[in-house]
C-alpha cells in the first residue's frame, strides 16, 4: 500500500512547495512559530503575520508546526520549512494506508482484509478533509495528519477494551508493557489530534461512540479495561492542557468561521455516487455494496459489524441536521464536509472484509489476487485519470512578476508594518500563476499582510477582509480603510485598478510590471503615517521605534489629548504603558487596541504577555 500511495503522489515530488491553497500560509506560521517560537523555548505567542495579529496558536495548536520542526530537527537542519511541508504532505498520505489498516485490525478483519482496507483507504479523497484533494488541492495537510493519528488513537482505543487476554504472565514485566501500550498509544494520538486539529476530535468521537455500542452488543470488556481507557484519556487531556486550557478560557477572541457551504443530503449522496466528491467514478458504488456486505457480517455476528453498517449513514443524516440545529456553532457547521472522509473509510471496511474473506479460501494465490483486486479498484475503477493521484503536484511556478513584488516588499514594507494585495478570484490565478498570491507574496517577502488567513484566530471580525474589496471601491475609501490599519502599501493584480489607485493623490506607484503594481499609501491630512501603527482622533505625528512582535514602542506626539488606536487585535494579554506608566488600555468598535493619548511628546510601548492559563 505504501508503494501504490508514493505511485499516486509522484507529481508532488520535486524542488518546489506542494500545491494547495493554504501551503504558503501554513510555510508562513511554521517560518514565525520556529523561528520566533519554539526554537526559543516558547510554546506559543503573538503572530502578527496575517491580518491585525493574533496569539499563533490559540485555535490552532502547534501540532503541525510542531511536526515539520521535527522534521527539520530529524534532518538536522537538511530540510527547510518547505521541504518539511513536502514531507508531510506526502507522508501524511503515504502513512494514511496503514493508519487505516491498523483501524481495520484493531476493529476485527483479518490481516489479509486490513491490508486490503489500507490499500482501499487510498480511494477516499475527500476535497474537504481526507485524501489527495484535501492535500493537494485546499492545503488542508494539517486534517491529513489528525486522519492518521485519529486512526491510530481510534485502533488503540478499541484495543485496549479488546485486548484483555495474554498469554504472558500478568505481573511479569511482558505483562506490564502489554496492559500498558494501547492505553499509552490511546493518549498520545488523542492528545496529537487536539492540537493540531481539533476539528477531527469530535469527528472520530462520533465514530467511536458508535464503534463501542457496536462492541457492546458482542462482549463486556471488564472493568479493568474501562478503567485502562478511562486513564488514557485522562492522560489525554493532561498532554494536551497547555493548548486546552488557553483554547477555552478565551473563546471570546474567536473570529468568524470561513468555510464551505453543505448543500443538502440528497445532493451529497448524487455526489458520492457519481464520483464528485469522497469517491472517484464507481467506487460510491462499491460502497453501497459494502453495505450490504455488512449487512451479512451482522448475521454472522462479526466483530463490529454494526459499526461498518451504521456509522457512515448515521454520520450523513446527523452531520447534515446540526448545522440547522446549531447554525451558529463553528463545529457544526464544519462537520459534514470535515468529517465526511471517515464515513468513506468506514464504508470500505466491509468491502475489505469480503475481499479478504472470498481471497482467503483461494489457496496460495489469494493473498495476491485480493491485494491486485484492491489496486484495480483504487487506480483502475474510477477511470485512469480520475484516482486523484492526477491532483498531486507541485505549485506552479509563479510569474516572474510575482518574484519581482515580493522583492521590492521586502525592501519597502517597513518592519512590523504590513502590506494589503488585491483579491481577483480566479483571474489571480492565471495572471500570476499562483492559487493565492497574498499568502505567496507574504511567505516569500517575509512581511507582514493585511490578507485574512484562518480568520477564525483574529479578534477583529470585519477589517481583516478589507483587502477583498480593493478593486471594488474608490481609491479614497481603500485608502481610509486601509491606512489605520498599518497597510504602509498595496499590491493590485490587475493593470485597471492599477491606473485608479495612480489618479489619487492618496497612493503612489513605487513599482509596477503589469500585471502587478505596489502603491504606498499616505496618511490622511494630519494622521501619523500608517507605518507607526498608529491612528488618532485629532491631529498627531508618530513612528514606530520597535516593531515587536511582542512588544511594540511608538513615538507619538499630539497636539492636545485624543482617543489613538493602535492597529493590533484586540486581546487581554496585551498592557499599554505610556512614558513607563501603566495606563489603561480598550478597544475600539472594530476591536482593535484603544487608548487615551495625552498631549505632547510621548513613548507608547505596548507589551503581549502571557497570563493564568499560560502557566
Amino acid at each position: 500500500m505504501v508503494g501504490i500511495a508514493l505511485w499516486m503522489t509522484r507529481g508532488a515530488w520535486g524542488g518546489r512547495p506542494p500545491a494547495g491553497d493554504d501551503v504558503m500560509a501554513h510555510i508562513t506560521r511554521a517560518d514565525f512559530g520556529l523561528g520566533h517560537l519554539f526554537f526559543h523555548g516558547r510554546l506559543d505567542g503573538w503572530f502578527p503575520r496575517f491580518m491585525l495579529g493574533h496569539r499563533e496558536f490559540l485555535f490552532y495548536g502547534q501540532g503541525f508546526t510542531a511536526l515539520l520542526g521535527l522534521l527539520r530537527v530529524a534532518t538536522l537542519g537538511g530540510l527547510s520549512n518547505t521541504g518539511a511541508m513536502k514531507v508531510a504532505a506526502v507522508g501524511s498520505f503515504v502513512l494514511f494506508g496503514p493508519a487505516a489498516a491498523f483501524l481495520a485490525r484493531s476493529l476485527g478483519l483479518s490481516r489479509l482484509a486490513s491490508v486490503v482496507a489500507g490499500i482501499l483507504a487510498l480511494a477516499v479523497n475527500n476535497v474537504y478533509g481526507v485524501g489527495l484533494a484535501a492535500v493537494f488541492v485546499i492545503g488542508l495537510v494539517p486534517q491529513q495528519v489528525a486522519a492518521l493519528a485519529a486512526c491510530v488513537a481510534l485502533g488503540s482505543a478499541v484495543r485496549t477494551l479488546t485486548d484483555t487476554d495474554t498469554d504472558t504472565d500478568a505481573e511479569s514485566e511482558p505483562g506490564r508493557r502489554a496492559r500498558l501500550r494501547w492505553p499509552a498509544l490511546c493518549a498520545v494520538s488523542f492528545a496529537a489530534i487536539v492540537v493540531t486539529h481539533v476539528i477531527t476530535i469530535f469527528i472520530i468521537g462520533f465514530f467511536g461512540v458508535i464503534t463501542v455500542a457496536a462492541l457492546l452488543v458482542d462482549r463486556r470488556p471488564p472493568a479493568r479495561a474501562w478503567l485502562r481507557l478511562g486513564l488514557a484519556a485522562l492522560a489525554s487531556l493532561g498532554l494536551a492542557a497547555f493548548w486546552a486550557v488557553p483554547f477555552l478560557v478565551h473563546r471570546d477572541l474567536h473570529g468568524p468561521v470561513t468555510t464551505w457551504a453543505t448543500p443538502a443530503i440528497g445532493r451529497r449522496l448524487h455526489d458520492i455516487l457519481a464520483g464528485n466528491i469522497l469517491f472517484g467514478p464507481g467506487i460510491g458504488w462499491l460502497a453501497v455494496a459494502g453495505l450490504v456486505i455488512a449487512a451479512v457480517m451482522v448475521v454472522r455476528r462479526q466483530p463490529f459489524a454494526l459499526a461498518f453498517l451504521i456509522a457512515p449513514a448515521a454520520f450523513l443524516v446527523l452531520s447534515h441536521n446540526v448545522i440547522h440545529w446549531w447554525p451558529d456553532n463553528e463545529i457544526a457547521v464544519q462537520l459534514a464536509n470535515r468529517g465526511l472522509g471517515f464515513a468513506g473509510l468506514f464504508a470500505l471496511f466491509p468491502v475489505a472484509y469480503g475481499v479478504g474473506w472470498l481471497c482467503e479460501r483461494l489457496p496460495r494465490i489469494g493473498a495476491l489476487v485480493a491485494l491486485a483486486g484492491a489496486a484495480l479498484v483504487v487506480l483502475v475503477l474510477p477511470g485512469w485519470n480520475r484516482t486523484g493521484a492526477e491532483l498531486a503536484h507541485q505549485q506552479a511556478p509563479p510569474v516572474p512578476q510575482m518574484r519581482e513584488a515580493a522583492a521590492q516588499l521586502a525592501k519597502v514594507v517597513p518592519p512590523g508594518a504590513r502590506f494589503a494585495t488585491q483579491r481577483r478570484f480566479p483571474e489571480e490565478i492565471t495572471d500570476t500563476g499562483v492559487s493565492h498570491p497574498d499568502f505567496w507574496l507574504a511567505q516569500q517577502s517575509g512581511r507582514d499582510t493585511l490578507n485574512a488567513f484562518n480568520a477564525e484566530s483574529s479578534s477583529v471580525h470585519d477589517l481583516v477582509f478589507a483587502p477583498e474589496a480593493i478593486g471594488n471601491q474608490a481609491p479614497d475609501v481603500t485608502a481610509d480603510t486601509l491606512a489605520p490599519l498599518g497597510v504602509t502599501h498595496v499590491v493590485t493584480v490587475d493593470p485597471l485598478t492599477a491606473a485608479r489607485l495612480a489618479a489619487s493623490p492618496r497612493f503612489s506607484m513605487v513599482w509596477q510590471s503589469p500585471p502587478l503594481a505596489v502603491f504606498a499609501l499616505m496618511p490622511a491630512d494630519g494622521q501619523p503615517p500608517p507605518a507607526s501603527l498608529l491612528a488618532t482622533s485629532g491631529p498627531a505625528s508618530a513612528s514606530l521605534r520597535d516593531p515587536g512582535p511582542d512588544h511594540i514602542v511608538i513615538d507619538a506626539t499630539a497636539r492636545e489629548a485624543t482617543t489613538a488606536t493602535a492597529a493590533v487585535a484586540w486581546s487581554p494579554q496585551w498592557h499599554l504603558r505610556i512614558d513607563g506608566r501603566p495606563a489603561p488600555l480598550g478597544r475600539d468598535k472594530h476591536n482593535l487596541l484603544q487608548f487615551a493619548l495625552p498631549a505632547g511628546a510621548h513613548t507608547v510601548a505596548l507589551s503581549y504577555r502571557s497570563d493564568l492559563a499560560d502557566k
